[in-house]
């Protein structure tokens, strides 16, 4: 089997080193003049910086977490315990929000901790999850979360209205956080959330694009186009034709919206 890899950001490396591993013939082109996509970093007056922002490294997965230390092992990584905040009406609100309730004005404290236990009730009494993500936020922490923290911050995360948002991705990603943990937290006894990102590790030289440096050095840099970029994508059958080479499968890591103005005949 032959297979077309398009983009070399960190997803595409992986796949390469994963598909490398099994004996597969894979080949990887990247428009750009290096491999990194979102995960490139820069050195700018002596300090590295990362383009797409600040990355960090932790995985609730062994393995996975295993593998992106192993790519780095040449460089070494500093271990770190997060110590993050939330700034709210000049304050500051630990981290995870519903472990930091203590810490706001009494009244917003009241309508977070009461709210977050009746959506707990509803759910508990079986009321439906949302198909979107606004409402969803609602079922999940109730209305005083929603209003201090969940809307505005999302809001600026994503640009768009929370609504037109599914809620597919939200699994796993954000965890539930007990009553009773919401409770210590309102009355002022210090919980933890997110255990999982409480330990990070960050790239001790190169920022977080030596992580991608560190996975491609062992791919075979035969089968690595850099400067290469994909003008077309034409179906063949059950095959692909890139830029005119058959390829038994085509596995894309770019942008959808490039991805579009790439393939032929798509419908609309």
């Amino acid at each position: 089997m032959k297979v077309a890899i398009l983009g070399g950001g960190i997803t595409g490396v992986t796949l390469a080193d994963l598909l490398q591993e099994k004996g597969v013939d894979y080949h990887l082109f990247e428009s750009g003049d290096r491999l990194g996509g979102l995960c490139q970093s820069e050195t700018v007056d002596g300090f590295v910086a990362d383009r797409a922002g600040g990355h960090i490294i932790f995985s609730k997965n062994k393995k996975v977490l295993q593998y992106i230390l192993d790519s780095i092992d040449d460089i070494g990584a500093h271990e770190s315990i997060r110590k993050s905040a939330i700034y709210y009406r000049g304050d500051l609100v630990r981290y995870p929000f519903e472990n930091g309730l203590g810490d706001l004005p009494k009244e917003d404290n009241f309508e977070c901790l009461s709210t977050y236990i009746e959506a707990d009730f509803a759910r508990r009494q079986g009321a439906q999850e949302p198909d979107n993500f606004r409402d969803w936020c609602a079922w999940r922490f109730g209305t005083g979360i929603c209003r201090t923290f969940m809307y505005p911050y999302n809001e600026k995360i994503w640009k768009t209205d929370l609504e037109d948002m599914s809620i597919s991705w939200v699994s796993g990603r954000i965890p539930d956080a007990p009553v009773s943990d919401v409770i210590r937290a309102s009355i002022g006894i210090e919980t933890e959330g997110y255990q999982h990102q409480s330990v990070f590790w960050y790239p001790l030289k190169g920022g977080f694009e030596s992580i991608v440096k560190g996975i491609a050095k062992r791919l075979d840099p035969g089968r690595v186009h850099v400067g290469a970029k994909v003008e077309s994508l034409v179906s063949d059958g059950d095959a692909y034709l890139v830029n005119g080479e058959h390829y038994d499968k085509v596995i894309s890591t770019i942008p959808l919206q490039q991805l579009a103005q790439t393939l032929e005949d798509l419908p609309r």
